[in-house]
Parts: C-alpha cells; structure tokens; sequence
C-alpha cells in the first residue's frame, strides 16, 4: 500500500524578526493571510482589530478589578459582578431562576475552596511532622 506524501506548504514571506512565517498560504498562493499583497486591507483591518480587543480587555481588566484572572480572588469578583447584574435585572422567572443557578454555583464554588484549603492544611501538617521525624 502506497503512503501518501503530505507536503505541508509555509508562508514565504519574514516575520517582523526576519525569520521565516510559517504560516500556511492562501490557497493558490505562496503566502499567507497577513503578508499576501493581495489582502493587505484586510490584513490591515484586523490587526487594527485585534489591537481596539486587547485594549477593550485591559479596561475591562481595570474596571472590574481582574488582575489575575486565573485567581480564586478574579473568580469571587467575577461571580460578585455577574450576581449584582443578576440581581438588577426585572423580577422575572428568568432571573429567578438565574439567582438560583448563582446560589448553586456559590456553593460548589465554597466547597471547592474548602476542600483546597484543607488538603493544604493536611499537606503543611504532613510536611512538618517528616521535618520533625528526619
């Protein structure tokens, strides 16, 4: 049985660095998306975007109070903002049972936090009686 030979085309233009793209072409064509002449608009047009995006994020990252998103702090305040914008919303049965959600998630959010802290607790506990022992 026959294997076939993939060739995997790459951009021919540089990056900024002067090392080789990398990306794949366009179809038909020997470069990419960003450096092709042909889309230079476009291309134009998006890294604009993607500037006016990383620039709307780190607003928001300031007004809200998010400095490490990966935080257990950033998640508290995450769920602070949505359940006061919950909360703010008509009475309705949408937004009661939203509430709800919130309430359940808070409390799975809890034990998930207690459950950290004790194992590091039990972790620390550990770790002091083996420096005792050697």
């Amino acid at each position: 049985m026959d294997k076939e030979v993939r060739i995997s085309r790459k951009c021919t233009s540089l990056n900024k660095d002067d090392l080789p793209c990398g990306s794949p072409p366009l179809y038909e064509d020997v470069q990419c998306f960003m450096h092709s002449p042909k889309h230079r608009e476009d291309a134009q047009k998006a890294r604009s975007l993607g500037g006016q995006r990383r620039r709307k994020e780190q607003a928001t990252q300031v007004i809200f109070d998010l400095n490490d998103l990966t935080s257990l702090e950033a998640t508290d305040r995450i769920f602070e903002i949505v359940a006061l914008d919950t909360l703010q919303l008509d009475n309705t049965p949408a937004r009661s049972r939203a509430l709800i959600a919130l309430i359940k998630t808070k409390i799975d959010m809890n034990k998930h936090a207690d459950l950290a802290q004790r194992i590091a607790e039990l972790e620390e506990a550990i770790g002091q009686e083996n420096a005792i022992k050697h």
